[in-house]
């Protein structure tokens, strides 16, 4: 059976894809709109009906002569049934993890430079059409044979629901919305319309060239995948009320390369008023590269986008937007380790007038509550890179050796916070202190420069074979409790095992997916019968820790860690020759004097 349901005024167009869904789908959800016919799926979630929506496109395809220029919002029209019950294409990216044996490897996706697309889970109860109108459209082709239309209804639903817009991670290189670990029924189910985005990545969404410079009413290029962000947030904006969404409160979030970008969105100047609380799960704040000059060790991003198309062998603009997507992705992966090309957004003087970490310093991020946090062993993964494995000292003499070659007057507090005596936790620590650690304390301690609060949490709950195999609450497993999932199986990688739940994993999800949704609702983590989460102050440092099945309040987290990464930060903005990054963090850093 269908359910019919009309709007005036919704712009939206549906691309199907062959995705598989997580849930059942029961039975179609019909939007009437003033540009056509959207349908959805009526989906059973743990016992809860909820309305999706996949594959809803929000910006003009970024094809042909659009490659490399600004999202522009889609108000395309069309007639008859658009089918939204298919996930649209990742976009184009390359495969990062070829070993199938590797705990990350995921198979290649269907992907598509036409990628720019979003989908919507809805809790909100939509007006149905008129009883005797369901039965004259069961069937799946009754409307097109009978030349009947339902009726047209002007209500729109009574609900003014909360709105969460995930962006996922994938250090901007790879990464889909589709991906079931980011289904967002678990968050959906507890009163809040979410939406996921997908957005341009690698060198399709973040790519300088001068004569993109040129061409720019802005004189500026480089930042397609912030300017996709900012762009479907104006479709949420003006649409979302007709799924039950209220567009006066939105929050952003995203994990590890998605909360990079929600620290983006934070202080470009084009997103002000598309959001109103913002979620940052695992961020982190390097240098960027500046549009036309070398900065902080980084070459110009125009510099290194004539590079790159010298590489294709494109020598004008013309030739580089002809080449098919596949060949300029083909060129990314002839790259022995795809990460030597993770891209970066651009000081560009339009999305971003100056560095993102000088933005927060002189307050000029947007005035809104800001939550922001970490997991217990982010650095876990940096133990399976081989140049980490080579840097390995193997006794606690060559480890001072190598801290004092690598950080000269700070080698003593270096020391003194990673001793040789814990060598184990001196190596992977500063990978999680200096790169997401120090993010995630320096955001939450620069909003005190605007009047909204913000909130500070760790994340040590991990899954029994986590645990047990040494990794810990490694970065990204907090996802399935975010998302309140821990139940579904979802995974990153088929090479995860089995999540197998216990009943303290079931307690951390339920308790911090009510803060998430509760932040959401009223821009602060205050959630029924669940401990009271105080804002962070400068003086007393207050987070919420989530560990051992429970939610606790605790003051100056890990202490002495934010401290010593800001001086070492502080020493290589000071030389300007250096960027700082997982890569050249803890005993990666470069020897800068003789032990």
């Amino acid at each position: 059976m269908r359910i019919h349901v009309v709007y005036i005024g919704l712009f939206v167009w549906c691309f199907a894809s062959v995705l598989a869904q997580a849930q059942d789908r029961d039975q179609d959800v019909v939007l009437e709109t003033a540009r056509g016919t959207l349908i959805g799926a009526r989906i059973v979630s743990d016992g809860s009906p909820l309305s999706l929506f996949r594959g809803i496109p929000y910006a003009v395809p970024p094809v042909g002569e659009r490659r490399w220029k600004p999202a522009e919002l889609l108000h395309a029209s069309w007639e008859g049934e658009r089918e939204a019950t298919s996930f649209a294409p990742a976009c184009m990216q390359p495969q990062t993890v070829k070993d199938k044996a590797h705990y990350a490897y995921r198979p290649a996706p269907q992907m598509s430079e036409d990628c720019l697309y979003l989908n919507i889970w809805t809790p909100a109860k939509l007006p149905e059409g008129p009883p005797d109108r369901r039965d004259e459209v069961a069937g799946e082709h009754s409307e097109k044979l009978s030349g009947k239309r339902p009726e047209r209804l002007t209500e729109k639903p009574a609900e003014k629901l909360p709105v969460m817009v995930w962006i996922h991670g994938g250090s901007l290189v790879d990464g889909a919305a589709s991906w079931s670990i980011y289904d967002g029924a678990g968050l959906a189910r507890k009163g809040v319309v979410f939406v996921s985005i997908s957005y341009r990545l690698n060198v399709f969404g973040y790519f300088s060239h001068p004569a993109l410079t040129a061409e720019s009413g802005h004189k500026a290029s480089g930042n397609y995948g912030v300017n996709d962000q900012i762009t479907a947030l104006k479709w949420v904006r003006d649409n979302i009320s007709v799924f039950g969404g209220d567009p006066d409160n939105v929050t952003i979030f995203g994990e590890s390369a998605g909360a990079y970008s929600v620290l983006q969105l934070l202080v470009s100047p084009l997103s002000e008023g598309l959001f109103h609380r913002a979620i940052a799960q695992s961020p982190y704040l390097k240098p960027l590269p500046a549009l036309d000059r070398p900065q902080y060790g980084l070459p110009a991003a125009e510099a290194s986008g004539e590079t790159f198309a010298a590489a294709l062998g494109a020598k004008t603009l013309a030739e580089l937007r002809a080449l098919p997507a596949a060949d300029i992705l083909n060129a990314v992966n002839r790259v022995d380790d795809p990460y030597a090309m993770i891209p970066n957004p651009v000081v560009d003087g339009w999305v971003f007038p100056a560095q993102l970490f000088e933005l927060f310093e002189a307050g000029a991020q947007h005035d809104v509550p800001v939550l922001a946090g970490y997991t217990g062993n982010e650095g876990f993964q940096m133990s399976l890179r081989p140049d980490w494995q080579q840097a390995r000292p193997e006794t606690a003499r060559e480890y001072e050796a190598m801290v004092r070659a690598r950080y000269g007057d700070l080698s003593d507090s270096y020391l003194a916070l990673y001793p040789p005596s814990d060598r184990e936790n001196g190596l992977l620590a500063p990978y999680r202190d200096g790169f997401f650690g120090w993010a995630a304390q320096k955001i939450v301690r620069e909003s005190r420069r605007v009047p909204s609060d913000a909130y500070l949490y760790y994340f040590d709950q991990a899954f029994g074979w986590a645990r047990n195999g040494g990794y810990g609450a490694f970065h990204g497993i907090d996802l399935p409790y975010t998302f309140n999932a821990v139940g579904q199986n979802a995974k990153y990688s088929a090479n995860w095992p089995d999540l197998e739940p216990t009943a303290a994993d079931y307690r951390v999800a339920d308790i911090i997916s009510d803060y998430w949704v509760a932040f959401a609702s009223g821009g602060a983590p205050r959630a029924k019968d669940r401990p009271e989460w105080p804002a962070y102050q400068a003086g007393d440092r207050a987070y919420m820790a989530f560990r051992d099945g429970r939610a606790y309040a605790a003051r100056d987290l890990l202490p002495g860690s934010f401290e010593l990464h800001e001086q070492i930060i502080r020493k290589r903005r000071e030389a300007g020759n250096m960027p700082w990054s997982l890569v050249n963090i803890g005993l990666l850093a470069p020897v800068r004097s003789k032990p």
